[in-house]
């Protein structure tokens, strides 16, 4: 069921590593259940297969890491690859510090592979932007901890089913989470 399989990844290395969801990464275990496999580039609508999905090894649905990576084949060409926050970012994470995400949310499934192209390209995949501001820094169990144990973000952007394993980013672009 295609309503079941939409979600958001993003580059996070330029040969061809994207980071979601463990959620998201999961219904890639079985190939053989999908009669598509792969990532759409936003707003070109190109494709690239998935080789592989990794799930983080302590994802254990909720209350757990919910990541993973996929390997795409880009094909020989490099993507552009979205900046990671380092510690000193991290550290500075606020109660009240504005976030942005890009995604795919699910209600835009029909509109997103209602036109191909010649090539098959999903033409009018687009992600959708959306802001909102970090609510609180929790553990894994929804607690407030020390750095070293905060795992989650809770924030206030409206977001959908598919927008799963978008990059929540600080205002100098850098990659804090992800939404799931």
């Amino acid at each position: 069921n295609f309503s079941q399989s939409i979600g958001t990844a993003w580059v996070c290395r330029q040969d061809g590593i994207l980071a979601t969801n463990a959620h998201v990464a999961e219904f890639m275990q079985d190939a053989s259940k999908w009669r598509l496999l792969a990532c759409v580039q936003n707003d070109t609508g190109r494709l690239f297969e998935v080789k592989e999905g990794m799930l983080h090894p302590r994802w254990k649905g909720v209350a757990s890491p919910d990541v993973a990576l996929i390997r795409i084949d880009p094909k020989g060409e490099p993507l552009t690859a979205l900046p990671l926050a380092d510690d000193a970012r991290l550290r500075a994470l606020r109660i009240g510090t504005q976030l942005g995400t890009m995604g795919y949310p699910g209600e835009m499934q029909l509109e997103y592979v209602r036109k191909q192209s010649q090539t098959g390209a999903l033409v009018t995949a687009q992600a959708t932007f959306k802001d909102g501001w970090i609510g609180r820094i929790l553990d894994f169990q929804g607690a407030r901890a020390p750095f070293e144990a905060s795992y989650s973000i809770q924030h206030s952007a409206s977001l959908s089913g598919g927008t799963s394993g978008s990059p929540m980013f600080t205002a100098d672009g850098h990659v804090v989470a992800l939404n799931n």
